[in-house]
């Protein structure tokens, strides 16, 4: 166990070394928000499906920028592996204003870890079709990325409260110029339980794009309310 849980903490290290050293300067900077909610509902002892809509604004947050609705599914192989699938339908609108639908699927593996009152996740997801860097006019080319974050949750004892902290690389595939990575996430917040079925989270996120047309360097304020029943 302390093996495992020494590797986990020596990847998250060197993952947020690595997307440090991948940032390149971008040419905008911009604050975003992002508000969501979620519904989750255990199906069986080990399925659960959810569904998911999120609005945010972007231009520091005078415009509006995107709004989705994602259902899922997901399934615990046993007590520290998940897998799941995600399709996403987004409403998007570009920088001249133009709005138009794109949608998205995805599939994932997690893996978890507690320790004394920590939690360690690593998640590696591969998703197909329309990318969120696609901001300055719609484009149909159909992505295939690849997302790898680590995730450290502080389970606060006797506390509703239950901060976090994670790193996400993205990867994309099938770039006509050869696999690139073209974006990073870093992401700190907490979590707040307001009864046994239901939460709010907030969190900053900041967002870093390269190798892409009209890279943005985005300061992210978030929120989001889950239930589950």
């Amino acid at each position: 166990m302390m093996i495992k849980l020494k590797l986990i903490v020596f990847s998250l290290l060197l993952f947020c070394a690595l997307t440090g050293l991948t940032r390149v300067k971008a040419q905008n900077t911009d604050v975003k928000l992002r508000l969501s909610a979620k519904v989750e509902k255990e199906i069986s002892k080990k399925l659960s499906g959810s569904l998911e809509y999120e609005h945010r604004l972007d231009q520091n947050l005078s415009t509006f920028d995107k709004a989705f609705l994602e259902p899922s599914v997901s399934y615990d192989l046993n007590k520290s592996m998940k897998v799941g699938a995600v399709y996403r339908i987004i409403l998007d609108q570009n920088k001249v204003r133009e709005q138009g639908m794109e949608q998205r699927v995805a599939a994932y593996v997690r893996y978890s870890l507690e320790y004394d009152d920590f939690e360690f996740q690593v998640k590696t997801a591969l998703q197909y079709g329309f990318d969120d860097l696609t901001n300055s006019s719609f484009s149909y080319d159909q992505k295939l990325i690849s997302r790898t974050s680590l995730e450290v949750q502080y389970n606060w004892f006797g506390s509703k409260f239950t901060p976090f902290a994670s790193a996400e690389l993205f990867y994309h595939i099938n770039d006509p110029k050869g696999g690139i990575i073209n974006q990073t996430r870093m992401k700190a917040g907490t979590a707040y339980k307001i009864s046994k079925s239901s939460k709010v989270q907030v969190y900053y996120l900041f967002e870093n794009e390269f190798n892409v047309a009209y890279p943005v360097d985005a300061h992210i304020l978030g929120a989001s309310y889950s239930f589950k029943f």
